[in-house]
């Protein structure tokens, strides 16, 4: 009897053991059918390396550069397909972030000092907030005010007397010997790069698979 017990432990450990190793291969083989169908269909391939492209930001944190690169993959995307304005569906990547505190431009003038050596600011601080705090913002409604105040380069203008920097990085502190005023303006570019941000989601097309939207939250 005792025998027979343990035969039947036995064929039941043998018998578990065979229906394991079942479920792992047929997982495997699912995977390995799920990889040669990528490989197999360019649209397939295709789709999984966009999203991945954009997936690859789906962080709790991150720096405002890493929102940047994101804002300027998804506006390359929207170039390539042409649906820059005003366009919603399939082929559109929007991106929202929003700021747990304002970013101003603020604009300080300066001129020669009356002893000519060294400069002194000759006006107030002009600050403009031009993001607010706890405020949606998204490349669809607010394409224009993100490219020219955070995406594009900043511009240097000089004249024979004055001189003007517009510095979207940093401040300035060189100026041309001799110029008789100068204004330094600082653009929220270079302290958004500096922030820290999580992705709280990425929204993805029914039909078509692709992403179409992530956004970011600044941390307090």
């Amino acid at each position: 009897m005792e025998n027979a017990s343990k035969a039947l432990m036995m064929a039941g450990g043998v018998l578990l053991a065979i229906i394991t190793i079942s479920v792992f291969y047929y997982m495997f083989s699912q995977i390995s059918t799920f990889r040669s169908e990528i490989e197999e269909d360019p649209t397939a391939a295709a789709l999984l390396s966009f999203n991945q492209g954009f997936e690859a930001y789906n962080k709790k944190i991150m720096y405002g550069t890493d929102v940047i690169s994101v804002l300027n993959k998804a506006i390359d995307n929207n170039r390539t397909y042409d649906v820059e304005t005003g366009y919603e569906g399939p082929y559109y990547v929007n991106v929202v972030f929003i700021l747990a505190s304002d970013l101003e431009t603020r604009v300080e003038n300066y001129k020669l000092s009356d002893s000519g050596v060294g400069y002194e600011k000759t006006t107030t601080d002009n600050v403009d907030t031009v993001f607010r705090a706890n405020t949606e913002y998204s490349l669809r409604n607010d394409g224009d005010k993100i490219k020219s105040l955070i995406i594009n380069a900043a511009s240097w203008t000089d004249t024979e007397e004055d001189k003007t920097y517009n510095n979207a990085e940093s401040s300035i502190s060189t100026y041309t010997p001799g110029c008789k005023s100068y204004t330094v303006t600082y653009y929220p570019a270079a302290e958004f790069k500096r922030r820290i941000f999580y992705c709280s989601g990425a929204d993805y097309d029914d039909g078509t698979g692709r992403l179409i939207q992530m956004t970011f939250i600044e941390k307090n």
